[in-house]
């Protein structure tokens, strides 16, 4: 209290869209998805990045980026509209971490 005037506790600014802590890969929303499915994922730094799908015989489908990318949250839409239904594998690679994810067109 300061001149008789109570103040609330002061707890922080909190940052909207912080830099992620580490290099992460969300599974791709919606799954099963016909046709077109969204895949997030976030970067620490500034990286290469290379985010491809191979059919369930390890054979490229389509390479949805690769180009150096900013530091933070990202999101790429695959439209599947040309691929059968079944099951594949999206895949992202940096120079420092590489994940892979299982994903199913249904049509």
């Amino acid at each position: 209290e300061i001149n008789g005037v109570t103040y609330g506790e002061f707890v922080g600014i909190e940052n909207e869209n912080p830099i992620p802590q580490n290099f992460k890969l969300y599974q791709n929303h919606p799954n099963p998805f016909n046709p077109v499915t969204t895949i997030r994922y976030e970067l620490p730094i500034q990286t290469e990045v290379k985010l491809t799908i191979y059919n369930i015989m390890g054979q490229e489908e389509a390479v949805l980026m690769d180009k150096t990318q900013n530091a933070g949250s990202h999101a790429v839409k695959w439209n599947a509209s040309s691929a059968a239904s079944g099951i594949y594998f999206y895949r992202l690679e940096t120079p420092w971490k590489q994940f892979t994810k299982k994903l199913v067109v249904l049509k």
